[in-house]
């Protein structure tokens, strides 16, 4: 998400952590331990509220998840064509999409482990394969008789 923002010329906070509503404290934990070599701590974490009618909320639904945070930077200004599509409730922009016909998603959190929390995150995983398949349908046309 953070790279599709830049590459759109967006910006981003480099680092989110003085911004209120976060697991902070946890997240140091975790780092600490990290460098230290010990067992770390269970992984910080946070609701996200969801934008109706985005291709997330598609894949998803709408409302609030509890999603992992991996993170400590964010979004500050938003590229061209980009637009948000999640929050945390401290106002992070968690999600972002394209604007236009083209299926692009990018999520803040680590998609490829929360499902594991949230079976409901693999319908993203399914919204993505099923644009791919659409898209190549398309660039294929009709296909000849045989």
């Amino acid at each position: 998400m953070q790279l599709l923002n830049v590459v759109r010329g967006g910006t981003l906070l480099a680092d989110v952590a003085p911004h209120p509503g976060g697991d902070w404290e946890r997240w140091a934990l975790v780092r600490a331990a990290v460098l230290s070599g010990a067992e770390p701590p269970e992984h910080p974490g946070h609701s996200l509220s969801v934008k109706p009618g985005s291709r997330l909320a598609a894949a998803l639904g709408s409302g609030e998840r509890w999603v992992n945070s991996y993170h400590h930077q964010g979004v500050d200004r938003l590229g061209a064509g980009v637009e948000p599509v999640a929050w945390a409730r401290d106002g992070v922009v968690e999600a972002l999409e394209l604007t236009g016909d083209t299926w692009v998603l990018g999520v803040q959190w680590e998609l490829q482990e929360s499902w594991r929390d949230d079976e409901r995150m693999l319908g993203v995983f399914t919204a993505f394969a099923a644009a791919a398949s659409r898209a190549r349908a398309r660039r294929q046309g009709p296909r000849a008789a045989v």
